[in-house]
């Protein structure tokens, strides 16, 4: 038997590569301008050249025509795939398809903006890069423009100008700094205005032209400050305001010492995770045990890894051919993640820090549980009764296996919670879904997780008994990964549950 040591940040030897880029912080006005070069922040789709492909930011490859890169220098460039402002639908639509159409390509430049391996200041990195466009002289490849400005006033003007002619923004890069990677202040994005999400509290009442309407409305940010938005509606938006409860975007011009958003005024409302992401198919690796399917297992990673990494698990559950079942793991998308300070990696959710209680807002878990949510139905839809599927996580995925789990509409067959912790118990719990009372959970822990303590284990399994559901607990001599002794009881249990008592350890890969 094997023994399996997955651990929350360790990345599975087949997940893609994933660029380790600069990513920008937003502007603050207590900056010097003086000392950063500044260009146009372009709506175009960033693409990063390794020396032989072009790659996204989630390590995705653009499938460029070969007359496009085959000049392309074998050095690391990032810059942006780009056809003009406001056009940033087309270029999407165009680096996006498998099979390239030259004639759309042909619409398409490669600004560069930066230079990841080359050495020296930011100043000296633009000067490098303009010499190596000007000798390789690619009518395709060219280089962002870069300036300075001295003050904060000439920023402003500049600013609205150019919004004015159709750009997005600017950006500024610290001209003496050299290459970092992640989230930093070296490199700041410039908009006229900021936008954030927020819940609706309460409505008020308007006065005036706005009697027996909509005047503003109390609204939370995911980080639960509360204040009045007023600003932004329609008449027809004050006569049919946006639902309580209901998550709305909105704009604001920086914030306060106090962290409230200055002049914060309504965009729009933000579409309800279960609906954005009900048509939706999340990127999976899929494993089918036979050519007749009537199970489905899907399983989600932890931070950090992806899909693959616990496809090798498979054989030791030991499970049979027979049994007809379908594992799906998806993939988590990429977002920055603070507790990493910034960097992008895998993650069901934005891990915000490891003290309990304050690991993440609770929207921010609900969209994956509505990721999640969508993926069941998807089955279902295939002709997978709702009893027949059962859901896996490890770590993060754990998370979102508890909450997907416990809030589906319909019986499931069971939830396997590993090396996890039960975020919002209190009110996950007072909002479960009756129909999902006595569902069979499988939780099992490491005695010595240093990541996710004992602790966090030996505190949702009771809560989750006196909700009313068949816990089977387990505790291991191990850190935060798997033993050959988890995966046996693993293995058992998931036969009870799936009712595949037989001996088999066969798969095929699809």
């Amino acid at each position: 038997m094997v023994v399996y040591c997955l651990f929350l940040w360790a990345i599975s030897a087949n997940a893609k590569t994933i660029p380790e880029l600069l990513l920008a912080e937003t502007y603050k006005k207590s900056i010097d301008v003086s000392q950063y070069l500044v260009s146009e922040k372009l709506d175009g789709v960033r693409a990063y050249w390794d020396g032989k492909q072009l790659i996204s930011r989630q390590g995705n490859r653009f499938n460029a025509p070969h007359w496009f890169i085959k000049d392309f220098p074998n050095i690391a460039l990032d810059g942006e795939l780009w056809i003009a402002r406001g056009r940033f639908q087309q270029t999407v639509s165009t680096v996006r398809k498998k099979q390239p159409i030259d004639k759309e390509w042909r619409k398409i430049s490669y600004q560069l903006f930066e230079l990841p391996q080359a050495k020296g200041t930011f100043q000296q990195r633009v000067q490098a890069m303009q010499q190596l466009v000007q000798e390789l002289a690619i009518p395709h490849l060219n280089v962002i423009k870069q300036y300075r400005l001295k003050t904060t006033d000439e920023l402003s003007k500049k600013l609205d100008s150019i919004v004015a002619q159709g750009a997005e923004g600017l950006m500024l890069h610290r001209s003496d700094e050299l290459y970092l990677t992640g989230r930093h202040h070296a490199l700041l994005k410039v908009k006229q205005y900021q936008d954030a999400e927020a819940r609706v509290i309460e409505h008020l009442t308007g006065k005036g032209k706005f009697s027996d309407m909509l005047g503003s409305m109390i609204v939370e940010d995911l980080n639960g400050l509360r204040f009045k938005i007023g600003t932004g509606f329609n008449l027809q938006q004050r006569k049919n305001p946006p639902k309580i409860g209901s998550m709305i975007t909105y704009k604001y011009f920086g914030r306060t010492q106090k962290g409230r958003p200055r002049f914060a005024s309504f965009l729009r409302v933000k579409q309800h995770p279960q609906q954005a992401y009900k048509k939706m198919k999340l990127d999976s690796k899929i494993i089918e045990t036979s050519e007749h399917i009537s199970k489905t297992v899907i399983w989600l990673h932890g931070l950090g890894a992806d899909g693959h990494d616990f496809v090798p698990l498979i054989p030791e559950l030991k499970l049979p051919n027979e049994a007809g079942i379908r594992f799906i793991f998806p993939h988590a998308p990429v977002r920055p993640v603070t507790l990493n300070k910034g960097y992008e990696m895998r993650a069901w959710y934005d891990l915000l820090s490891l003290e309990p209680g304050k690991t993440a807002n609770e929207a921010d878990v609900l969209t994956s549980v509505a990721w999640i949510s969508a993926l069941i139905d998807q089955e279902i839809a295939k002709g997978i009764a709702a009893e027949n599927i059962l859901l896996v996580g490890f770590s993060q995925g754990g998370v979102i296996a508890l909450q997907t789990g416990l809030r589906y509409p319909q019986k499931l067959a069971g939830i396997m919670a590993l090396s996890t912790y039960f975020p919002f118990a209190e009110k996950t719990l007072a909002e479960i879904n009756k129909t999902q009372l006595g569902l069979p959970i499988f939780a099992a822990h490491g005695i010595n997780d240093p990541v996710i303590p004992l602790l966090s284990w030996q505190t949702y399994v009771p809560e989750l008994k006196q909700a009313g559901f068949t816990v089977e607990a387990h505790s291991y001599p191990m850190e935060h990964s798997l033993c050959s002794q988890e995966i046996t009881d693993m293995s058992n249990w998931l036969k009870i549950i799936l009712k595949t008592q037989f001996s088999s350890d066969g798969f095929s890969d699809k």
